[in-house]
């Protein structure tokens, strides 16, 4: 009983989706769906035309978006291992004319502490760093998505106004 109410209830969600997306296929504007209501609508293929061009105009901003955000975080990336190697290579000068000299084993300790801290600092930066990148980067992207989706539903509605 479980299995076939199972099976009844997944065809009528497939059902669903299949005629959601026909309805949603019929709303798109200058482009007819097959059915009896999109076969009436009066079809202009420079309506299409123009939403498709849009279309094509966001892909490439997308493209160059997320180019600029990889870039930005390549840069800052190099610039993090720079730091790194910088400092990793002046604590090793340090250590080497630590070694050179006589010390107690507190001063050891407490020369290795002050290095192991100041590479635990440097990564709380550059982890700071990447979290105010990506924080930067994820606003903005919300904008251009906003911004995106507001051109479309502006020709969308211009266009199915002019169908009507």
């Amino acid at each position: 009983m479980r299995k076939l109410f199972s099976t009844i209830l997944t065809l009528a969600v497939c059902a669903f989706s299949v005629f959601s997306s026909i309805q949603a296929a019929e709303q798109v504007p200058g482009i007819p769906a097959g059915s009896s209501s999109a076969r009436k609508m009066k079809f202009d293929p420079r309506l299409a035309a123009e939403y498709v061009e849009l279309l094509k105009h966001q892909a490439d901003e997308r493209k160059e978006f997320y180019a600029g955000r990889a870039k930005a975080s390549e840069e800052l990336h190099a610039q993090h291992v720079t730091q790194r190697t910088d400092l990793v290579a002046t604590h090793r000068k340090a250590r080497h004319r630590f070694e050179e000299e006589k010390h107690t084993r507190n001063e050891r300790s407490g020369f290795f502490k002050s290095q192991r801290s100041d590479m635990t600092a440097l990564e709380a930066r550059q982890k700071a760093d990447f979290l105010g990148l990506d924080a930067d980067l994820e606003k903005k992207l919300l904008e251009f998505h906003e911004r995106q989706r507001k051109e479309r539903d502006e020709l969308t509605g211009h266009l199915l106004k002019s169908h009507h």
